[in-house]
């Protein structure tokens, strides 16, 4: 037994027919059915993490007949949430990748969650695409997909500060020293003082 080449350890082989057996593989994936009567015979390979399809074979007098059972690895997936100033936040991009190579994506639904599904089992790195005037920090995650279970990659980013700048005049001419101050309903929320020769300012950090 084998998948993608590589030989299959520890499957059971099950063999019904004009006899019921069944075999267990070692390390070379190699099964072996001996003396077993004439007949037509059934197949039944099973593995945990494995799609193994079932064949047939028919067993003839001094004959050895080969029959050789390929698997395919049963899929996972990565799911998480993404958050923007600890809401959850739609519309954001997630791709998962090996190497230089895209193996999904995925776009964040109304609460925030996505899921990126029928990824092999194997070590991916989970990127987030940032929202507009947002920043993500880690912009990536290390995860481990295994068949039949979903890894978990979450993002949490937070909104880039922006300011409000200005100038206060007298009779067309800059003041200097004047202080402007930023209010949110009755709370400020920070404050600028004007410089000379225009008479600007900077509210940062808002």
């Amino acid at each position: 037994m084998s998948s993608g080449g590589t030989p299959i350890n520890n499957a059971t082989v099950a063999v019904t027919g004009a006899e019921t057996r069944s075999a267990v593989t070692p390390a070379t994936g190699r099964y072996n059915f001996a003396d077993l009567p004439i007949g037509s015979y059934t197949l039944t390979p099973s593995v945990s993490g494995f799609n193994c399809p079932a064949a047939t074979a028919s067993v003839v007098a001094h004959t050895t007949t080969t029959v050789n059972l390929v698997c395919t690895p049963q899929v996972g997936s990565v799911s998480g949430t993404i958050r923007l100033d600890l809401q959850p936040q739609t519309g954001v991009v997630v791709t998962a990748r090996q190497g230089a190579n895209t193996a999904g994506t995925a776009t964040s639904a109304a609460n925030g969650t996505y899921s990126i599904t029928n990824l092999l089992p194997g070590n991916y790195t989970t990127i987030v695409t940032a929202p507009s005037n947002a920043t993500c920090t880690p912009t990536q995650r290390d995860v481990t997909v295994q068949a039949n279970l979903a890894a978990t990659s979450n993002f949490d980013c937070t909104s880039i500060p922006g300011s409000i700048t200005g100038s206060v005049l007298v009779n067309g001419s800059g003041q200097a020293g004047v202080v402007v101050t930023v209010s949110q309903g009755g709370t400020s929320v920070g404050t600028g003082t004007t410089v000379a020769p225009g008479g600007t300012y900077t509210v940062a950090s808002l």
